[in-house]
């Protein structure tokens, strides 16, 4: 008690400590567990009796600590690794002889991290991530903090009162530049900015300088200098041992480490600066994932020229969120009624199949990424990365090759464009008109919504009105549309909306809500894509549809497990690849003549099968593409199917190190070597 009574640090570290415990773990036991265990370590370390064991105790206590943690945690990585910023903040938070110069210090770096935010125009978007979905979100913005913390600590320690100035200086200037660049590109700064930074400055003086740009840059300029004056009246504290001090630096150094390199390999990137904050972007866009094969391949010789076709039909592209057949999952599924009536009979008639997705659940942007440069995910990173990294003038996409043909392209996403990076890598890949939801919010205030996301009704008229516009062009109209109906989470009441009544046979009420949710949902989707046809039906120009879903919903393998007693993840990996299967479809106004389609691929073909089925002239990379599909029909980031069997990624990863050209993995070795070209532009 007297230890308590004597150290207010104490008091507000565990206060501190337990907050983000229960903000970063639902788990009661594991919450109840660690706050008891840790406040009992670090009332010891407290006691003067034992203080000159404090590197010892402390090494070993911290130890003590996170296997407990792994214990409690079930398995779970996420809930230890998301407690990672609660224990840094046993070494980062302030230290000193005056309370109130420790919560000046706290002040110091919520202030600095608020404003950091308020300038990379986040903030909602941020809080907003981190009510929905908490875990990953949660992380990711304190991570922010937590190296905000870091720096101010060492640079304290190092050049005491200047070095804070130091880095409240730093954290201004760099929080100024990203403002300007996310005003002006809708994104955070990333890693490659930096390097390209010459380039950036070319063009800045392009760009326009708004009233409401000036109000945000007064309101930063006042709280940095709220920052400075409150650095200014810290008061003079006794330095701690040297021992002392490198021990605290060690340990929170290992920490911040450890937390960057998870914050590296497991944040979903698709929202970058906006989702997690502009520091932890940084970190998250530093690492170096696609890199060249080690022993790349001269592809020239494979390279085919098509001198056969020349047609130049209007293509609208259609990836459709989470559309996908529930009975690809398990064909135990029984329904009150079928939701997807018209597309089945629309099937029935035209080519159309299973696509294999290389992604389960999310991660929308990977099947784009497939969709727009033939390329397989299996052979270069997640969409994400490649949106906002990889992605440049120079790389090669159907869009640019149709765009040389004559085409005027469009692309439509009603979601924000700084999702995924879209509006930038969609301009890289050739795309000259995008149509983003903050451009259709503009242009109509009563867009027909289903929970707060834009209907693929809306959506498809959208695709109309612009094919109207472009017959002005007098050019054929390229459209590639990324719906957002059907988006997670499924857990809604609907009752308020005028949908079908359908009902299954899942007996767990969670996994029961959703599945019944989604299918009336995709029972809308199936109404508006029978509007959409039915329009272009009636056009006398040449229009091909491509239509496919970009993967499951997130729900399918807990509802597999519900309905047939077994658990999904422990399925063979024959059986586990239903889950990425989603349908595709490719619809015409005119005759399809061809008969010889798959009925089974994968979404980096689906372009290739667009461009046959329209007789229209094919790249070289098209046509090698076609011809690899013969031999290798499915090629997803996860397995490779052949005409026999299916394959692991490990196992093709040993597959293409052959250089025997006449083994048949080696036609995969091309494939690699020409994927990396085509991302990066060397193509």
């Amino acid at each position: 008690m007297e230890t308590l009574k004597n150290n207010k640090i104490l008091i507000y570290k565990m206060i501190l400590f337990f907050l983000m415990s229960l903000l970063m773990t639902g788990n009661l036991i594991t919450l109840i567990l660690l706050n008891v265990t840790t406040f009992m370590s670090v009332l010891f370390l407290s006691n003067k009796k034992y203080r000159h064991k404090v590197k010892l105790w402390g090494l070993i206590g911290t130890m003590v600590l996170f296997i407990i943690l792994l214990i409690t945690a079930n398995g779970d990585e996420l809930i230890y690794i998301n407690l990672i910023p609660a224990y840094i903040i046993l070494f980062l938070s302030p230290e000193g002889n005056f309370f109130k110069n420790d919560i000046k210090k706290l002040m110091i770096v919520i202030l600095s991290v608020l404003t950091i935010e308020i300038l990379n125009n986040s903030l909602s978007t941020i809080f907003g991530m981190i009510i929905e979905n908490r875990g990953v979100y949660t992380l990711g913005f304190l991570t922010n903090f937590i190296i905000v913390s870091y720096l101010y600590m060492i640079f304290s320690y190092l050049f005491k009162k200047i070095g804070m100035y130091i880095v409240a200086g730093i954290l201004t200037v760099s929080s100024v530049i990203n403002f300007f660049v996310v005003q002006w590109t809708h994104q955070s700064v990333t890693f490659g900015d930096i390097i390209k930074l010459r380039t950036a400055m070319s063009v800045a003086n392009k760009q326009e300088f708004t009233l409401k740009m000036g109000i945000l840059l007064a309101i930063s300029a006042i709280l940095w200098i709220a920052v400075f004056i409150v650095i200014h009246s810290l008061k003079k504290e006794k330095r701690q041992p040297v021992i002392i001090i490198v021990y605290r630096n060690i340990i929170a150094l290992i920490m911040v480490v450890v937390l960057c390199l998870f914050t590296n390999s497991t944040f979903l990137k698709f929202n970058g600066g906006q989702a997690y904050g502009m520091i932890t972007n940084l970190i998250i866009t530093c690492e170096d994932t696609f890199k060249a094969p080690k022993d790349k391949v001269d592809y020239s010789k494979y390279m085919v020229k098509d001198y056969e076709h020349n047609n130049k039909p209007n293509i609208i592209i259609v990836m459709s969120e989470a559309f996908s057949d529930l009975s690809d999952s398990t064909d135990k599924l029984k329904l009150s009624e079928d939701y997807m009536p018209y597309f089945k009979e629309i099937c029935s008639k035209y080519p159309s199949g299973k696509a294999y997705s290389s992604v389960y659940g999310n991660n929308t942007v990977t099947s784009e990424a497939e969709c727009l440069t033939g390329t397989s995910t299996l052979f270069s990173t997640q969409g994400a990365e490649l949106w906002s990294k990889y992605i440049s003038d120079t790389s090669w996409s159907i869009v640019k090759d149709l765009k040389k043909q004559g085409y005027e392209t469009y692309g439509i996403h009603p979601s924000y464009s700084y999702n995924y990076n879209r509006l930038d890598a969609w301009q890289k890949l050739g795309i000259q008109n995008t149509y983003f939801l903050e451009d259709m919010e503009k242009d109509n205030k009563n867009l027909e919504k289903y929970r707060d996301l834009v209907s693929d009704n809306q959506n498809y008229q959208f695709i109309i009105d612009k094919y109207e516009e472009n017959k002005k062009s007098n050019k054929p109209f390229f459209c590639f549309d990324v719906t957002m109906q059907n988006h997670a989470a499924y857990k809604e009441d609907l009752s308020k909306y005028d949908f079908d009544n359908i009902t299954s046979n899942v007996t767990n009420k969670e996994t029961k809500t959703e599945v019944e949710n989604y299918i009336k949902l995709m029972k809308k989707s199936d109404d508006a894509l029978k509007t959409l046809i039915t329009y272009f039906e009636k056009q006398d120009e040449e229009t091909i549809i491509l239509f496919f879903g970009d993967h499951q919903p997130m729900f399918s393998q807990d509802m597999y497990s519900n309905i047939t007693g077994k658990n999904a993840s422990s399925l063979s990996i024959d059986k586990s690849s239903d889950f990425y299967k989603v349908p595709f479809l490719i619809w015409s106004n005119k005759e399809i003549k061809q008969s010889d389609i798959p009925k089974t691929t994968s979404i980096n073909y689906l372009s290739s099968l667009l461009y046959k089925i329209g007789n229209i002239k094919r790249p070289e990379i098209i046509s090698y593409d076609l011809n690899l599909m013969k031999n290798y029909p499915v090629i997803t980031s996860n397995y490779v199917i052949t005409n026999n069997r299916i394959y692991s990624n490990i196992d093709i990863d040993e597959k293409i190190k052959t250089k025997d050209k006449n083994n048949k993995f080696y036609e995969l070795k091309i494939y690699q070597s020409l994927t990396y070209d085509i991302i990066k532009g060397n193509y």
